[in-house]
């Protein structure tokens, strides 16, 4: 979906403070053990709406699962100190794929709201991880750039393709200790699936000040058409990585219509790459209150339907 030029006041006041992000947040040891992932809902769309008001795809799920972590859902509609508080429960968030219209609404605010904590206890020193898929690349582009008409339109549905590293991707926090194995996979074949109408274009990316303070562009592509779109970065000084492709897509989405890699090459990359998110999120200390609060607030507790037949996009999905 295309979004709105609506702002909120949180997304301006959030950005005046970019220019400062210099001290780099170092990864303390990898000393937890009982990682939780924070995975953020969207509102359903079309059929979707059948089963309920919101949804997580389950593939998001299974990519955090089986990298060794726990996942919680974070419902887009909970009070923002009920939000706070899970982001202060949760060693990582996940912004996944999918399409929201961004404005004056509760589920721009609460996306906001977790991306201004992560960037406050990165800058503090408290060493959180942040990962946006497709929409949530672009979720965090639009939040680092204050600019919610960013992207351009792209034909870039339903394409799978290798990427194009750039220079800085050999000596990225993301690539940079990459087996040359899966470097070499991610570099030749056609791997990462795209699945997205718009992207945020090399032109864009750096006529924003904000932007170019904030990212290196580890990798590009081009869509059917010639147009070149940013398709990995991560932040300089903070664990936020941010793909335009859909690992999780080759691990756990099987629907014919899409034209997924499922190849043991794609497997094994894609497989390294939540193994990369989820090590990140075991550097961060962040717990509970007890026991029973974190058995209440995992997704164990909720069930996933079967949804192929009624969405291509996602074989199973849990609604709220």
């Amino acid at each position: 979906m295309r979004p709105t030029t609506v702002l909120t006041a949180t997304l301006a006041v959030a950005l005046l403070a970019t220019a400062a992000w210099g001290a780099t947040t170092a990864p303390p040891p990898q000393t937890n053990l009982r990682p939780t992932i924070g995975i953020l809902s969207q509102p359903t769309f079309g059929t979707l709406a059948n089963w309920g008001k919101q949804y997580i795809a389950a593939s998001y799920i299974k990519y955090v699962e089986g990298a060794g972590a726990q996942a919680v859902p974070i419902r887009y509609d909970l009070p923002a100190e009920e939000i706070t508080e899970l982001f202060r429960s949760v060693n990582g968030l996940l912004l996944p794929g999918g399409g929201v219209e961004l404005g004056d609404n509760k589920y721009t605010q609460t996306l906001f709201q977790l991306l201004d904590l992560a960037v406050a206890a990165n800058k503090a020193g408290d060493f959180f991880p942040v990962h946006g898929t497709c929409f949530g690349f672009q979720e965090i582009a639009m939040y680092v750039a204050n600019d919610l008409n960013l992207l351009i339109n792209t034909d870039s549905e339903n394409l799978t393709l290798p990427l194009e590293f750039t220079h800085a991707a050999a000596s990225s926090a993301m690539f940079g200790d990459a087996p040359a194995e899966i470097m070499d996979i991610l570099a030749k074949q056609p791997v990462t699936m795209n699945n997205h109408h718009y992207s945020l274009s090399p032109a864009g990316f750096a006529a924003s000040s904000n932007l170019t303070a904030f990212f290196n562009v580890l990798s590009t592509n081009v869509d059917r058409n010639g147009i070149e779109f940013i398709s990995t970065m991560e932040a300089k000084d903070m664990p936020i990585t941010a793909t335009q492709w859909h690992p999780e897509k080759p691990l756990y989405e099987w629907d014919p219509v899409e034209v997924i890699n499922h190849s043991s090459d794609a497997v094994k990359a894609m497989q390294f790459t939540a193994q990369a998110f989820v090590s990140n999120s075991r550097s961060n200390s962040h717990t509970f209150a007890s026991q029973t609060a974190e058995n209440k607030a995992l997704i164990y507790n909720f069930n996933p339907v079967y949804t192929e037949q009624a969405v291509n996009s996602f074989d199973q999905c849990y609604f709220w």
